[in-house]
């Protein structure tokens, strides 16, 4: 059974100037120039890709090159050492990352205890405990007085009044009032 679904393409005007004929495709035509489209446009991403990993991969290697290069003519006691200070680098880098861990997790704590949200702990956290316990003191009173003048604000409000309002508009006082009415409208 053929395909009866058709797609048009409309007349364009090329860079010449000239217009070009409008193409009327079946839409297993249009599918087949809609895939070769895709086709091609993920493979020219793939190439740009895979240049700039290439690019990256290649400098990487030259500069392992150069590295090796200038490590062979480095004694051993030298290279000992570099190892050493590559290895101690690391381990720093490590155990401040381990610090900022743990200092977050007591800033978490911390909010906890004084009733606040955790998610403020990473605007909270200090370089240090004591930073960071100042900083938390600091919110939370600017915090709780600032949901106090809120809340405040919003008891505030008008009195309620007092009586009733009839079908007119009128005021209508209390009690007594309302049966005397309720007396003349029968």
């Amino acid at each position: 059974m053929t395909d009866t679904n058709t797609a048009t393409l409309g007349a364009d005007v090329n860079q010449e100037g000239q217009q070009q004929e409008v193409r009327t495709y079946t839409e297993d035509e249009f599918k087949s120039k809609l895939e070769s489209e895709t086709d091609r446009r993920v493979t020219e991403a793939l190439n740009t890709a895979r240049g700039k990993w290439e690019k990256e991969y290649n400098q990487k290697m030259e500069e392992a090159k150069k590295d090796a290069e200038r490590r062979a003519k480095l004694s051993a006691d030298e290279k000992a050492r570099e190892d050493f200070q590559k290895e101690r680098d690391a381990f720093e880098k490590e155990k401040q990352a381990l610090y900022r861990d743990k200092l977050e997790v007591n800033t978490r704590k911390n909010l906890r205890d004084e009733g606040l949200n955790e998610d403020f702990a990473t605007f909270l956290m200090g370089k240090d405990e004591e930073t960071t316990k100042e900083n938390i003191k600091i919110f939370k009173s600017d915090f709780d007085e600032k949901v106090k003048e809120e809340v405040e604000r919003r008891l505030k409000g008008t009195a309620p009044r007092t009586g009733v309002t009839n079908t007119e508009g009128q005021q209508i006082g209390g009690l007594s009032e309302i049966a005397k009415a309720a007396r003349l409208i029968k």
